[in-house]
């Protein structure tokens, strides 16, 4: 994917570095609640407490949707904000690009808060193979839909 951005030029580049850097701040409450999850039911699992289970996985996919949707509210609405954490505000084409980036994957961070809390809830319950195989599908589509888009789409579809 970098090799696809970078052939965009500098600006590309530069807004994509500042668009991983606010995605860590949108997803590191999702990971860690997902590791929570994967203590959590590997402990029920282990007492055969199964009903127990199944409510802890609806109860973290409800929070950690709610904070993927309020955090892309809160991002897509103070986008120049964010932007300016690591640029000069005169840098308007990177803003806007950085904008076109923060509605993009803001629109999906509650579908990645699902993916990271079911993948969790898998792997607590002592099966490591489909998450493994999972991860790698998502890795091979990522780099795949990046390359596609390139040609198809444009910017917005990387």
């Amino acid at each position: 994917m970098q090799i696809v951005l970078n052939k965009m030029g500098t600006d590309v580049v530069a807004m994509q570095a500042i668009g991983r850097q606010i995605d860590l701040l949108a997803m590191l409450p999702m990971i860690s609640l997902g590791l929570a999850v994967t203590t959590f039911t590997a402990q029920n699992f282990g007492a055969r407490q199964y009903k127990r289970m199944l409510i802890g996985l609806k109860h973290a996919v409800i929070i950690d949707v709610i904070w993927g949707i309020v955090f892309a509210a809160i991002l897509i609405t103070f986008n120049k904000f964010f932007s300016g954490l690591f640029i000069s505000h005169n840098e308007t084409k990177i803003i806007h690009l950085a904008f076109e980036y923060y509605l993009v994957n803001g629109l999906f961070y509650w579908i990645l808060a699902i993916l990271f809390v079911v993948r969790a809830f898998i792997q607590g319950y002592g099966n490591s193979l489909v998450p493994t195989l999972a991860g790698m599908a998502e890795l091979v589509m990522r780099a795949g839909v990046s390359v596609l888009s390139l040609v198809t789409v444009g910017l917005i579809g990387v």
